[in-house]
């Protein structure tokens, strides 16, 4: 996944996002059955333009076509969504051993006349993608008892974590999320302050967010990653999505280690997103041996200030203490990454891995983030983060 032929410094940074590839794999196939040709285009082309990451989509309006499709070996479909004109037509073992999911496209409110669940065909394009993907995964879950890998990505975790205030923390989790989806990977962007800092960049919109996956996770909820899933939001202008802050910092008080490990491990098993960038809050003790087992890096800014360095040799002393076993562990996963300074690495530190991002500004998210995602330093990172990987 991370072996890319191109790095960002040998692209162009004028216009990061245009490097955006449309991943054809690890997707649901998706096949439309209607007799209503200008309607299939238009869903198609809809579909095709807001979900290509989600559903492999192909549309039917002959019936015979259809069948030579539903009979060719190579034929495989996750989803059949079908309208009645076709499925009246057909025996029910005809498509049952062939198409793990079956939607009946309904024209009208009436009660179904077929035993399978069913979307209304002239609803909200985005309501009928999200009940597409809830339906899969309800229906799948029946059957195997596990939350359906329907992307096939494999996750890289990467929180970034600092212990010193002012550190450009956030900065650099949001610019690292931002330059993920530029380079065509998919990102989650998942804040676990108390405080939530990054209003200017991504603007929670959504009454549902963090708070009630954390609840769901204390409460032994199922189908956690359906609900991640059905509350995130993407951002409009860079493609990352992410879930609204907690309600309250007490959420978060309440929730600790384990619900979040939790929240990490559903978010992967989703197999949705190329890397989960964590942002997390100084007061969350994560670094237990099994946080860190998920983890493939771990960013941790800081700056050369007396401070600066003084949290930084006690974080490190402390989670060296706490982690006599893991050690190694941390010396592969944890970067040192040291901001607004071009001065050397204390020696005490030389056996983990470095990437510094001398930016004076990197602790300001302004309106424009442009000029962070450009900036050579935080550039560096994103490609030390791939090689390391």
């Amino acid at each position: 996944m991370y072996n890319s032929a191109i790095s960002l410094e040998e692209s162009s940074l004028t216009d990061l996002f245009s490097l955006r590839k449309d991943k054809t794999m690890a997707r649901l196939d998706l096949v439309l059955a209607d007799t209503n040709a200008e309607y299939c285009d238009s869903l198609f082309k809809y579909f095709n333009h807001h979900y290509k990451e989600r559903f492999r989509m192909d549309c039917f309006t002959d019936f015979e076509l259809f069948i030579k499709h539903l009979d060719s070996e190579s034929s495989t479909i996750d989803v059949l969504l079908i309208s009645i004109d076709f499925l009246s037509r057909m025996a029910v073992n005809d498509i049952e051993e062939k198409v793990k999911v079956i939607v009946e496209l309904k024209e009208n409110s009436e009660t179904s006349k077929t035993k399978y669940r069913y979307i209304n065909k002239y609803g909200n394009a985005d309501d009928m993608a999200q009940r597409l993907l809830d339906i899969y995964t309800d229906e799948y879950s029946h059957h195997t008892s596990t939350v359906p890998e329907f992307a096939g990505r494999k996750s890289f975790v990467i929180p970034v974590y600092s212990p010193e205030g002012g550190s450009g923390k956030t900065t650099i989790a949001v610019a690292l999320s931002m330059m993920y989806a530029g380079m065509g990977k998919k990102p989650f962007y998942l804040n676990l302050e108390k405080y939530y800092s990054p209003w200017k960049m991504f603007n929670p919109s959504s009454v549902r967010g963090l708070s009630d996956i954390l609840f769901h996770i204390r409460t032994k909820d199922t189908d956690i990653g359906a609900k991640i899933n059905s509350y995130k939001i993407t951002d409009p202008d860079y493609g990352v999505d992410y879930l609204s802050k907690v309600a309250t910092p007490m959420d978060l008080e309440e929730s600790g280690v384990q619900e979040v490990i939790c929240l990490v491990k559903e978010m992967t098993s989703m197999e949705l997103y190329d890397a989960i960038i964590v942002d997390t809050d100084g007061s969350l003790d994560l670094f237990k041996p099994e946080f860190i087992k998920l983890c493939h890096k771990i960013v941790v800014p800081y700056t050369d200030s007396g401070l600066g360095l003084s949290k930084l040799k006690s974080f490190i002393n402390y989670i060296e203490k706490s982690l006599k076993e893991h050690v190694d562990l941390l010396h592969k996963t944890m970067i040192l990454t040291a901001n607004k300074t071009v001065g050397a690495v204390p020696e005490q530190f030389d056996a983990y891995l470095k990437a510094p991002v001398p930016i004076p500004f990197m602790n300001d998210i302004s309106d424009d983030i442009q000029p962070v995602l450009k900036h050579k330093s935080i550039v560096e990172l994103y490609n030390a983060l791939n090689i390391c990987i």
